[in-house]
């Protein structure tokens, strides 16, 4: 699909950017506090712990634990379930994930860290776990070497009794060397486990700790790339993010925008370039009937160019004997083809040819509502018998043929073909026969008019055609052979060199009476 340019889509939708940059800006500077001094900091609280033994070597060394499991017994288990109790909180798991702990083998030391928001919790933390491992380190070893001196007592009581069953059992079968092994594998076991339990009832190795330093609340200094601070700067960070933000959403409604934009869009998906530009009509006064004998403006400048254009093209036709059929169409509907199709014909009788306008979007037929005939005007003088050819009030000597006028009930299909039929006697009668057709992607009956059309002129209105109908459009001309075809295109840039010179127009000099609503002009479908 033959989309628009991220360029052509920002400039249409540059709003966006400006509101996402202002709304930005706004949420960034209007938010307390006023400056970065009045923002809140981070606390930083570390409590020291050194660590000594009883053991006589000078070794960290303990019967119980090593010092190495130090570091866990801080984080996991009954340490952080007492610190949360002390505190007053339920997650222990939560407050274990709050410090740091770091020991250092060289020095022999243990620091507990935590960073708050506040800082009496962050003292509150670190001492807190600094009292609760000091406590719980201590009971620990007691509480193992009383189980474990437990444990050997038992296992002395248990070898004493083996060692006298064996004794007996050697004194009554000496020559059994069998039992005098296990009364020998026996006694030693004895021997280590009784060295093991004199060991532990004698001075025990334990570790302790003692606290170097305790916590106090240091403010943490934020390094590197921080959130602004001040109302100003981070309300220009939060412009800079809404532009970021606007931009992307331009690209997303770019990707899905279904309609043309562009002009390049309009040549590349009709396969021929533009060979007329109609400025889009802004002011409910300039839609509708814009070539009147005394206004001289963009719009009715370009009608009058558009007619110039015809008349070149019509210049190559082979038989110059009868009037030139131009076909207005459209890919869809609302695309200006009804009143480029009023205009044009203007244009032809400003010039003075005998020009008759035909309207075929009998589906929502709009051309005599435009050119303002009347259904009880009497047919105009050269007309046939019966036939629905009206004057128009609006456009002095612009004669218009329009079949729903007199038959109401016939389908669609059925006016085109007498359309078809009336048309050479139209050429012989006139100097210029343009035809209103209805819209290509909603109506068959176009492709009988295109038959009969010495000139066809696309029209593709920028901001409203959609890219699916025109590619369905030139898909359809080119099915048919049909490659040489003028596009003209409403919208888009045009040269405000050509000034307006006459900003108005003269009652007395109106093409017939005024009509009776500018807006009534206007083409709707």
């Amino acid at each position: 699909m033959q989309r628009d340019t991220f360029i052509g889509a920002l400039q249409r939708r540059w709003w966006v950017v400006v509101v996402a940059v202002v709304l930005g800006g706004i949420a960034g500077a209007l938010p307390s506090p006023r400056k970065a001094a009045d923002s809140a900091s981070t606390y930083s609280a570390t409590h020291t712990l050194l660590i000594s033994s009883t053991d006589p070597s000078g070794q960290i060394t303990s019967d119980t634990i090593s010092e190495s499991q130090i570091v866990l017994l801080t984080t996991v288990g009954e340490v952080p379930k007492a610190v949360a109790k002390e505190l007053g909180q339920s997650n222990a798991a939560s407050l274990a994930a709050q410090i740091q702990v770091n020991l250092d083998q060289t020095s022999n030391s243990l620091s507990i860290t935590t960073t708050q928001a506040a800082p009496e919790l962050a003292v509150k933390i670190a001492d807190a776990f600094a009292d609760q491992l000091t406590t719980y380190l201590a009971t620990r070893q007691d509480d193992l070497r009383e189980q474990r001196l437990s444990a050997a007592n038992d296992r002395l009581t248990s070898l004493q009794t083996q060692i006298q069953t064996l004794s007996r059992d050697a004194a009554a079968s000496p020559s059994d060397k069998v039992i005098q092994a296990k009364l020998d594998a026996a006694s030693s076991r004895y021997s280590t486990v009784f060295a093991e339990a004199d060991a532990l009832q004698s001075e025990p190795k334990i570790i302790s700790l003692v606290t170097l330093q305790a916590a106090e609340a240091v403010p943490v200094k934020q390094q590197g790339l921080r959130a602004p601070g001040s109302r100003t700067s981070r309300g220009l960070f939060l412009a800079l993010i809404g532009g970021l933000v606007g931009l992307a959403v331009v690209v997303a409604l770019n990707l899905f925008d279904r309609r043309i934009r562009q002009r390049a869009q309009a040549e590349a998906i009709l396969g021929v370039p533009v060979q007329m530009t109609i400025p889009v009509a802004n002011r409910p006064t300039d839609r509708g009937l814009s070539v009147r004998r005394d206004r001289h403006d963009p719009i009715s400048d370009a009608y009058r160019a558009m007619r110039s254009v015809l008349a070149l093209a019509h210049n190559d036709r082979a038989d110059k004997t009868k009037a030139p059929v131009t076909l207005v169409l459209s890919s869809g509907p609302a695309d200006g083809k009804t009143t480029a199709s009023l205009n044009i014909a203007a244009a032809f009788v400003e010039a003075g040819s005998r020009t008759v306008a035909v309207n075929t979007d009998f589906r929502r037929p709009a051309l005599s509502r435009a050119a303002e005939v009347v259904d009880v005007e009497t047919s105009a003088p050269e007309a046939l018998p019966n036939m629905p050819l009206r004057v128009s009030p609006t456009v002095a000597g612009l004669r218009v043929y329009d079949e729903r006028l007199q038959d109401r009930d016939s389908p669609p299909g059925d006016l085109a073909r007498k359309v078809v039929q009336i048309t050479p006697w139209l050429k012989s009668h006139y100097d210029e026969v343009i035809i209103d057709s209805p819209p290509v992607s909603l109506a068959a009956e176009v492709l009988e008019l295109l038959s009969v059309a010495d000139t066809i002129v696309v029209m593709v209105r920028l901001g409203h055609t959609r890219i699916d109908a025109a590619a369905k459009t030139a898909e359809t001309l080119r099915a048919l052979g049909i490659s040489n075809f003028l596009l003209a295109v409403i919208g888009g840039a045009t040269d405000r060199g050509n000034a307006y010179y006459s900003y108005g127009y003269s009652r007395g000099f109106e093409y017939g009476p005024r009509p009776r609503s500018e807006a009534d002009l206007y083409e709707p479908y």
